[in-house]
Protein backbone atom coordinates (compact mmCIF):
# COMPACT_ATOMS: atom_id res chain seq x y z
CA UNK A 1 0.00 0.00 0.00
CA UNK A 2 2.79 2.34 0.39
CA UNK A 3 4.14 1.97 -3.36
CA UNK A 4 1.53 4.34 -4.39
CA UNK A 5 2.61 7.22 -2.42
CA UNK A 6 6.08 6.87 -3.35
CA UNK A 7 5.24 6.57 -6.62
CA UNK A 8 3.19 9.74 -6.66
CA UNK A 9 6.05 11.66 -5.13
CA UNK A 10 8.26 11.12 -7.81
CA UNK A 11 5.80 11.91 -10.52
CA UNK A 12 5.49 15.20 -9.08
CA UNK A 13 8.82 15.72 -8.30
CA UNK A 14 10.05 14.68 -12.14
CA UNK A 15 7.06 17.31 -13.30
CA UNK A 16 8.19 19.90 -10.80
CA UNK A 17 12.13 19.44 -12.72
CA UNK A 18 10.82 19.77 -15.81
CA UNK A 19 8.93 23.15 -15.17
CA UNK A 20 11.61 24.14 -13.99
CA UNK A 21 13.99 23.05 -16.76
CA UNK A 22 11.27 24.93 -19.34
CA UNK A 23 11.03 28.04 -17.38
CA UNK A 24 14.95 28.48 -17.16
CA UNK A 25 15.12 27.21 -20.87
CA UNK A 26 12.70 30.62 -21.84
CA UNK A 27 14.52 33.28 -19.79
CA UNK A 28 17.48 32.33 -21.48
CA UNK A 29 15.90 32.20 -25.14
CA UNK A 30 12.98 34.59 -24.68
CA UNK A 31 10.30 34.02 -28.06
CA UNK A 32 11.33 36.93 -30.51
CA UNK A 33 8.30 39.46 -30.81
CA UNK A 34 6.87 39.80 -34.20
CA UNK A 35 7.80 42.93 -35.52
CA UNK A 36 4.83 45.42 -35.88
CA UNK A 37 4.12 46.59 -39.60
CA UNK A 38 4.40 50.37 -39.96
CA UNK A 39 0.86 52.01 -40.15
CA UNK A 40 -0.24 52.63 -44.25
CA UNK A 41 -1.36 56.99 -44.40
CA UNK A 42 -2.98 57.31 -47.98
CA UNK A 43 -1.24 60.54 -49.67
CA UNK A 44 -3.70 63.00 -49.63
CA UNK A 45 -4.82 63.83 -52.72
CA UNK A 46 -3.55 67.44 -53.17
CA UNK A 47 0.03 65.86 -52.59
CA UNK A 48 -0.63 63.72 -55.63
CA UNK A 49 -0.40 63.97 -59.63
CA UNK A 50 -3.72 63.99 -60.68
CA UNK A 51 -5.79 64.69 -63.64
CA UNK A 52 -9.83 65.49 -63.58
CA UNK A 53 -12.51 67.77 -64.44
CA UNK A 54 -13.36 71.83 -63.57
CA UNK A 55 -16.85 73.04 -63.68
CA UNK A 56 -17.12 76.91 -63.17
CA UNK A 57 -19.54 79.43 -62.64
CA UNK A 58 -19.07 83.35 -63.41
CA UNK A 59 -15.39 82.52 -64.63
CA UNK A 60 -13.66 84.66 -67.14
CA UNK A 61 -15.68 86.12 -70.09
CA UNK A 62 -18.40 83.50 -69.36
CA UNK A 63 -21.59 82.12 -67.12
CA UNK A 64 -20.35 78.79 -67.65
CA UNK A 65 -17.08 77.10 -68.37
CA UNK A 66 -15.36 73.98 -67.69
CA UNK A 67 -12.44 71.67 -68.90
CA UNK A 68 -9.84 69.18 -67.96
CA UNK A 69 -7.27 69.60 -64.96
CA UNK A 70 -3.91 68.28 -64.73
CA UNK A 71 -2.05 68.56 -61.14
CA UNK A 72 1.70 68.04 -61.67
CA UNK A 73 2.35 68.63 -58.63
CA UNK A 74 0.71 70.06 -55.15
CA UNK A 75 1.43 73.72 -55.88
CA UNK A 76 0.42 73.75 -59.35
CA UNK A 77 -2.82 72.93 -61.52
CA UNK A 78 -3.10 73.17 -65.12
CA UNK A 79 -6.30 73.80 -67.58
CA UNK A 80 -7.85 73.93 -70.39
CA UNK A 81 -10.52 75.60 -70.09
CA UNK A 82 -13.60 76.47 -71.98
CA UNK A 83 -16.73 78.74 -71.40
CA UNK A 84 -19.84 80.04 -73.02
CA UNK A 85 -22.25 83.41 -72.40
CA UNK A 86 -24.67 85.16 -73.81
CA UNK A 87 -25.69 89.48 -74.14
CA UNK A 88 -27.50 91.90 -75.62
CA UNK A 89 -26.60 95.64 -77.01
CA UNK A 90 -29.57 97.91 -77.68
CA UNK A 91 -29.07 100.86 -80.32
CA UNK A 92 -31.81 103.56 -81.11
CA UNK A 93 -31.93 106.23 -83.46
CA UNK A 94 -34.38 109.04 -84.45
CA UNK A 95 -35.66 106.76 -87.24
CA UNK A 96 -34.56 102.64 -86.23
CA UNK A 97 -34.48 100.46 -83.21
CA UNK A 98 -32.54 97.16 -82.92
CA UNK A 99 -31.60 94.80 -80.31
CA UNK A 100 -28.52 92.76 -80.92
CA UNK A 101 -28.02 89.11 -79.30
CA UNK A 102 -24.11 88.13 -78.73
CA UNK A 103 -22.60 84.81 -77.91
CA UNK A 104 -19.21 84.86 -76.88
CA UNK A 105 -17.15 81.74 -76.74
CA UNK A 106 -14.06 81.68 -74.40
CA UNK A 107 -11.34 78.99 -74.75
CA UNK A 108 -7.89 79.24 -71.89
CA UNK A 109 -4.99 77.66 -70.87
CA UNK A 110 -4.93 78.61 -67.12
CA UNK A 111 -2.48 77.84 -64.09
CA UNK A 112 -3.85 77.76 -60.70
CA UNK A 113 -1.05 78.23 -57.99
CA UNK A 114 -1.29 76.46 -54.56
CA UNK A 115 1.36 78.06 -51.94
CA UNK A 116 -0.55 75.96 -49.22
CA UNK A 117 -2.14 72.28 -48.64
CA UNK A 118 -5.60 71.97 -47.51
CA UNK A 119 -6.35 75.38 -47.17
CA UNK A 120 -4.99 78.06 -49.46
CA UNK A 121 -4.74 81.07 -50.55
CA UNK A 122 -5.51 80.30 -54.75
CA UNK A 123 -3.39 82.36 -57.39
CA UNK A 124 -5.00 82.07 -61.00
CA UNK A 125 -3.93 83.41 -64.44
CA UNK A 126 -4.37 82.47 -67.91
CA UNK A 127 -4.33 83.59 -71.51
CA UNK A 128 -6.54 82.51 -74.71
CA UNK A 129 -9.14 83.75 -76.94
CA UNK A 130 -12.42 84.76 -77.09
CA UNK A 131 -15.05 84.76 -80.70
CA UNK A 132 -17.78 87.00 -80.07
CA UNK A 133 -21.01 86.90 -82.44
CA UNK A 134 -23.81 89.28 -82.83
CA UNK A 135 -26.82 89.86 -84.91
CA UNK A 136 -29.40 92.43 -84.57
CA UNK A 137 -32.48 92.67 -86.66
CA UNK A 138 -33.82 96.15 -86.58
CA UNK A 139 -36.79 98.12 -87.57
CA UNK A 140 -38.19 101.64 -88.45
CA UNK A 141 -39.78 103.31 -85.75
CA UNK A 142 -41.35 106.26 -87.99
CA UNK A 143 -44.97 105.88 -89.31
CA UNK A 144 -43.47 106.16 -92.54
CA UNK A 145 -40.54 103.42 -92.04
CA UNK A 146 -42.21 100.80 -89.63
CA UNK A 147 -42.03 98.16 -92.23
CA UNK A 148 -38.44 98.74 -93.62
CA UNK A 149 -35.82 96.41 -91.81
CA UNK A 150 -32.18 97.31 -90.62
CA UNK A 151 -29.72 94.23 -89.77
CA UNK A 152 -26.40 94.29 -87.79
CA UNK A 153 -24.00 91.98 -87.99
CA UNK A 154 -20.36 92.20 -86.04
CA UNK A 155 -17.97 89.37 -85.68
CA UNK A 156 -14.41 88.93 -83.98
CA UNK A 157 -12.05 86.98 -81.66
CA UNK A 158 -9.64 88.88 -79.55
CA UNK A 159 -7.30 87.54 -77.21
CA UNK A 160 -7.65 87.88 -73.73
CA UNK A 161 -5.60 87.58 -70.26
CA UNK A 162 -6.52 87.04 -66.84
CA UNK A 163 -5.28 87.61 -63.11
CA UNK A 164 -7.15 86.43 -59.97
CA UNK A 165 -6.56 85.94 -56.58
CA UNK A 166 -9.19 83.85 -53.71
CA UNK A 167 -9.58 80.86 -51.59
CA UNK A 168 -9.37 77.33 -52.20
CA UNK A 169 -9.91 74.28 -50.26
CA UNK A 170 -8.51 70.67 -51.26
CA UNK A 171 -9.96 67.51 -49.75
CA UNK A 172 -7.94 64.51 -49.43
CA UNK A 173 -9.68 62.50 -52.11
CA UNK A 174 -10.49 64.02 -55.55
CA UNK A 175 -12.69 67.20 -54.38
CA UNK A 176 -11.47 70.87 -54.42
CA UNK A 177 -13.18 74.52 -54.62
CA UNK A 178 -11.96 77.47 -55.31
CA UNK A 179 -13.59 80.88 -55.03
CA UNK A 180 -11.72 83.52 -57.73
CA UNK A 181 -11.75 87.21 -57.81
CA UNK A 182 -9.86 88.60 -61.14
CA UNK A 183 -9.29 90.44 -63.38
CA UNK A 184 -9.68 89.99 -67.11
CA UNK A 185 -8.33 92.32 -70.37
CA UNK A 186 -8.71 92.49 -73.96
CA UNK A 187 -5.35 92.36 -75.80
CA UNK A 188 -6.82 93.82 -79.18
CA UNK A 189 -10.49 95.56 -80.26
CA UNK A 190 -13.20 94.14 -82.12
CA UNK A 191 -13.83 95.24 -85.60
CA UNK A 192 -16.37 97.63 -86.43
CA UNK A 193 -19.84 95.99 -87.28
CA UNK A 194 -21.91 95.92 -90.45
CA UNK A 195 -25.18 97.17 -91.30
CA UNK A 196 -27.56 96.71 -94.19
CA UNK A 197 -31.07 97.79 -94.34
CA UNK A 198 -33.92 97.48 -97.35
CA UNK A 199 -36.50 100.52 -97.76
CA UNK A 200 -35.80 104.26 -96.54
CA UNK A 201 -32.88 104.07 -94.68
CA UNK A 202 -30.25 106.41 -95.76
CA UNK A 203 -26.36 105.94 -95.67
CA UNK A 204 -26.35 108.27 -92.23
CA UNK A 205 -29.20 106.22 -90.66
CA UNK A 206 -26.94 102.89 -91.37
CA UNK A 207 -23.72 104.35 -90.02
CA UNK A 208 -25.94 105.64 -86.53
CA UNK A 209 -27.35 102.99 -85.61
CA UNK A 210 -23.84 101.06 -85.83
CA UNK A 211 -22.50 103.47 -84.01
CA UNK A 212 -24.06 102.75 -81.46
CA UNK A 213 -24.39 99.07 -81.36
CA UNK A 214 -20.47 99.31 -82.01
CA UNK A 215 -20.06 101.53 -78.89
CA UNK A 216 -22.51 99.51 -76.68
CA UNK A 217 -20.69 96.13 -77.62
CA UNK A 218 -17.25 97.55 -77.33
CA UNK A 219 -18.08 97.85 -73.48
CA UNK A 220 -17.69 93.71 -73.75
CA UNK A 221 -13.99 93.95 -74.48
CA UNK A 222 -13.12 96.97 -71.39
CA UNK A 223 -11.05 95.68 -68.16
CA UNK A 224 -13.62 93.67 -66.43
CA UNK A 225 -13.88 92.10 -62.81
CA UNK A 226 -14.99 88.31 -62.22
CA UNK A 227 -16.08 86.22 -59.44
CA UNK A 228 -15.70 82.96 -60.12
CA UNK A 229 -16.67 79.92 -57.92
CA UNK A 230 -14.86 76.85 -59.16
CA UNK A 231 -15.90 72.94 -58.54
CA UNK A 232 -12.66 70.24 -59.65
CA UNK A 233 -12.76 66.26 -59.33
CA UNK A 234 -9.04 65.21 -60.10
CA UNK A 235 -8.47 61.56 -59.51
Amino acid sequence: MRTFPLLWSLVALGGSALASRVALAQMMNPPIPESQAAPVTATPGWAQSRVGIELSLAGPNSLLGGGIGYQPSRWVELMLWAGYDTATANGTTDVAYAEASITTATGMARARIWPMERHSVVVDTGFGITNYSMSANGRGTQPSNLSDSIDYRRKGSPGLANIGVGYGYRSNSEFRIAVILGALVHTNKLKSGTVTSSGTFTEFDRENLRTQLDDTSDKLTQVRAYLEVSIGFLF
